[in-house]
């Protein structure tokens, strides 16, 4: 069911307690010059629509396009917001969904940028209200699977490389631009990541600091099979923690 198609007598009618909610969470920033500003959160909202097929109970609400993405603003097309607007749009989104019954949430993110504000919020609404969420990166639900799928030695997911290329070959090849795909950085190639200055210390810099064309991983490894079986993996996964969600008493 999609949230902004009900009528409010029908969510009156519902058991909103036990409903499982999905709200994706992305951004709007560069991915390279071969593929759209929307990536993060396009993908983020196909899994919750696709996921709406399987499991057709759950509620899903329209997608929050934008999120903290300061360190891809030497790119045009990237919109950030600040983190602190970032948790606040998202905490009253929250808060008026327990305000309904709802409690039974999921935050399905598609940025790495939002991890820290996402936790932050996660913090504050069970600290103060008890409301307890479930975040969720959606390459996290497959932790095996991104490491063997990987081609090079970017850090997790990397950014607009052969994991998200592949996805998009995938989901929408008609935003692929082919003739711009680049080699970015290989598995041979050394590749110093200058967001990790030593063991245990983060340090944030600028993505154009480390990459020209704002690219960390080898996106011309990439290929709509890979992407496949990345994406359906990752429904499979979510699919499960949504039915134990909705068997929690």
């Amino acid at each position: 069911m999609k949230w902004g198609e009900q009528r409010w007598p029908q969510m009156k009618a519902m058991d909103r307690s036990k409903i499982v909610t999905i709200l994706p969470t992305g951004s709007m920033e560069q991915h390279g010059p071969h593929l759209p500003l929307q990536v993060d959160h396009f993908i983020a909202n196909r899994i919750a629509e696709d996921l709406e097929k399987r499991v057709p109970e759950i509620l899903t609400l329209p997608p929050v396009w934008a999120g903290t993405s300061g360190h891809h603003m030497d790119f045009p097309g990237t919109i950030t917001l600040r983190p602190r607007v970032f948790i606040d749009l998202l905490r009253d989104v929250c808060v008026c969904m327990h305000a309904h019954g709802f409690r039974r949430m999921i935050l399905l993110n598609g940025h790495g940028g939002n991890r820290a504000s996402l936790q932050v919020l996660g913090q504050e609404l069970y600290a103060e209200m008890g409301f307890s969420i479930n975040v969720i990166a959606y390459w996290d639900l497959v932790p095996q699977l991104v490491k063997s799928l990987k081609k090079s030695k970017s850090k997790g997911m990397g950014h607009s490389g052969e994991l998200e290329t592949s996805l998009m070959l995938y989901l929408a090849p008609q935003l692929v631009d082919l003739s711009a795909v680049p080699d970015g950085f290989r598995s041979d190639q050394l590749h110093h990541s200058r967001f990790i200055s030593g063991e245990g210390i983060t340090r944030y810099v600028n993505i154009k600091e480390h990459s020209e064309i704002g690219v960390d991983g080898f996106p011309a490894a990439a290929s709509a099979k890979d992407g496949e079986l990345f994406y359906q993996s990752v429904l499979t996964e979510l699919e499960k923690v949504v039915r134990e969600l909705q068997a929690e008493a």
